[in-house]
């Protein structure tokens, strides 16, 4: 055994690399605090690394069925760690972003809303989400995207440290 630790609340996501262990914390709107939070501890001492907080949208929509509200998501975000780099994908409906998994600090937006700016210089979205799904590929060289309307897939190649 390499190391125990103790009294260490298990995480509720998993690895981001081979060193970091990730829990994602959801409040929803009665709590304080809106969104989703992935908190980073270090696998070899169990100390607290970094919180990040994540895209995640939901809406409150009329229920038939109780004549009162339910919640729905209208926009999430998943975890994609790299296979060997010590980087993570956030994963959302609208982008697509790059974080480093030791400092939790945003690398690179790969995909971001497409916008407008209207007449009175407000940012609008054109439409609706952006991205379908991405990962890395299996030998951890290339990031694909595919777009929401099922069109396109994007492959970019990582640039080498």
């Amino acid at each position: 055994m390499k190391v125990e630790l103790a009294n260490v609340e298990l995480p509720s996501w998993g690895w981001l690399d081979n060193e970091v262990l990730a829990n994602v914390d959801y409040k929803q709107k009665n709590f304080f605090e809106l969104g989703k939070v992935v908190k980073a501890y270090d696998a070899n001492d169990g100390r607290f690394l970094f919180k990040q907080k994540l895209e995640f949208d939901q809406v409150e929509r009329p229920s038939f069925l109780d004549n009162g509200d339910e919640t729905e998501v209208v926009n999430d975000t998943y975890l994609r760690p790299h296979p060997f780099r010590k980087v993570f994908l956030a994963v959302s409906d609208l982008s697509v972003k790059i974080f480093d998994s030791r400092t939790g600090e945003l690398l690179q937006t790969v995909v971001e809303p497409l916008i407008k700016i209207d007449s009175k210089g407000k940012i609008k979205r054109t439409h609706g989400y952006t991205v379908e799904s991405a990962d890395w590929s299996k030998d951890g060289n290339t990031l694909y995207v595919f777009s929401a309307n099922r069109t396109s897939v994007s492959l970019w190649r990582l640039i080498e440290d």
